[in-house]
C-alpha cells in the first residue's frame, strides 16, 4: 500500500483541496492483487494512468492513508484504474505512443495499426490491454518492442519437427544495447547455439 501510494504521490495524481459544495465524492477502496513484473519485481507503475482527465472528479482520501488534514478531499488530475474515465484515457494515450511510432490506425477497424516501410510490414492489434504483434520483418518487429526503461530488445526462436515445436524462447536479452544490429546478433548467436 505504501509503495502504491508513493507512487501516486510520486506522479502528483491528484491534489488534496476543500471539499466542493454539492459534489458528491467517489469513495475508493484498496485492491490486493499482485502486480508482478518481468523482473519478478512488484509492478505499481500502473496504478494510475498519465493522461489527464476532462472533467473534476473528486475523491475521498484513501483509507489508511489519511494526509494531515482529514477534511480535505482529493481532486484527481490523472485517471485511477477502476474509474469509467480509465480505459478511455488509457485508449488515447496508446493512441499517441503507438502513432509515435510510425504506426497508422485503420479506419475501419480502430484497434488495428498498421506500420509499412518498403517490403517491410507490420501490424498491431489490441485488444483491452493485450497487444498482438505480426509483421514480416524481424528487425522492425524488435525495434517496436525495445523497453524504453531499460534498453533490452525481446528475442526469440522456435524449432520444430515433423510439425510440432520442440524447442522456443521468447525473452528480454541480458544486454543492454543501443541499436536494432547489435540486438539481432545477439539474438542470431543464441539461435545458432540452440540449434547445434
Amino acid at each position: 500500500m505504501k509503495s502504491e501510494m508513493d507512487s501516486m504521490s510520486k506522479n502528483q495524481v491528484w491534489d488534496l483541496v476543500d471539499p466542493p459544495e454539492g459534489i458528491i465524492l467517489i469513495g475508493n477502496k484498496w485492491v490486493f492483487k499482485r502486480k508482478i513484473g518481468v523482473d519478478g519485481k512488484m509492478d505499481v507503475k500502473t496504478a494510475f494512468l498519465n493522461g489527464d482527465i476532462e472533467e473534476d472528479i473528486f475523491m475521498d482520501q484513501p483509507k489508511g492513508f489519511e494526509f494531515n488534514n482529514k477534511s480535505k478531499v482529493c481532486k484527481l488530475k490523472r485517471s485511477i484504474y477502476g474509474l469509467k474515465q480509465a480505459s478511455r484515457s488509457w485508449n488515447r494515450r496508446f493512441d499517441e505512443a503507438v502513432k509515435s511510432f510510425g504506426f497508422i490506425k485503420n479506419e475501419d477497424e480502430a484497434c488495428v495499426y498498421k506500420k509499412a516501410s518498403w517490403s517491410m510490414i507490420a501490424f498491431l492489434v489490441l485488444y483491452v490491454d493485450d497487444i498482438l504483434l505480426i509483421g514480416n520483418d524481424v528487425g522492425m518487429l524488435t525495434y517496436v518492442k525495445s523497453d524504453v526503461d531499460d534498453r533490452k530488445f525481446i528475442s526469440g526462436y522456435i524449432f520444430t519437427c515433423n510439425g510440432g515445436a520442440v524447442s522456443w524462447k521468447s525473452s528480454k536479452q541480458e544486454t543492454t544495447v543501443y541499436s536494432i544490429i547489435v540486438a539481432e546478433y545477439i539474438a542470431a548467436s543464441d539461435v545458432a547455439k540452440e540449434a547445434v
